[in-house]
């Protein structure tokens, strides 16, 4: 007897991590790679990655998110759940 299994696949989005993290706790990530996040916030994060329209997590040290943690503001706006992690 022969059975066929049909799966529906959904992309639940991707999950990005680095290099918005803290160069101190970057595990695996490479020196040279680690970013910090400016004045532009969430624009920053896009600029390096390109659209984030398919982004449901990133992780990033929040100390990197300037004073006012903007960034993390203007990323839960647009429904990215922020994540943090190698933070110091």
């Amino acid at each position: 007897m022969l059975f066929f299994v049909h799966f529906d696949v959904v992309n639940a989005g991707s999950h990005l991590e680095g290099p918005f993290i803290n160069p101190a706790m970057k595990g695996a990530h490479k020196d040279h790679l680690m970013q910090q996040i400016s004045t532009k916030g969430a624009q920053e994060i896009e600029e390096f990655y390109g659209s984030l329209d398919h982004v449901s997590i990133i992780t990033l040290a929040p100390e990197l998110a300037g004073e006012n943690m903007e960034a993390i503001r203007q990323l839960v706006k647009r429904n990215i759940v922020v994540s943090i992690g190698k933070e110091k």
